[in-house]
């Protein structure tokens, strides 16, 4: 087999690992309905974080803070994506050392463009008009 030819094989196969590795990312992106701005609104001072858990669902993230008589950040976050656009909404709460809610808490709702994926489509379709063809 010629040098060549096993140069453009390795890269169709370090293109198709990218795209497998793009879908699997994909698919792990979490839709939860729950995490939204409504739902932070009905939480209030004092609930406890299994009460808060049952208007949300189940905490993405838990940090203790260094000092565990302050407390701890809980951290609910969903994302999805369409049309190359990820939607990002984050709820984080503060609760006190007694597992009680403390503070405001956050509510954030942003979204990412994914320029890049296009990008990379377009790269890939210089390579190989074939392989860009066979890409979501």
């Amino acid at each position: 087999m010629k040098r060549r030819t096993r140069i453009r094989l390795l890269i169709y196969l370090l293109l198709v690992l990218a795209v497998v590795a793009v879908v699997v990312f994909a698919r792990r992106l979490d839709v939860n309905d729950r995490v939204s701005k409504e739902n932070f609104d009905r939480i209030a001072d004092g609930m406890t974080q299994a009460e808060v858990e049952g208007i949300l669902g189940s905490p993405t993230a838990i940090e203790t803070f260094h000092n565990k008589d302050e407390g701890r950040l809980v951290a609910w976050q969903a994302t999805h994506t369409e049309n190359h656009w990820v939607y990002l909404r984050i709820i984080s709460i503060s609760f006190d050392a007694n597992g009680r809610k403390r503070g405001v808490g956050n509510y954030t709702n942003t979204q990412y463009d994914v320029d890049s994926w296009l990008g990379f489509k377009q790269w890939v379709g210089d390579l190989s008009p074939w392989l860009a063809q066979k890409l979501p």
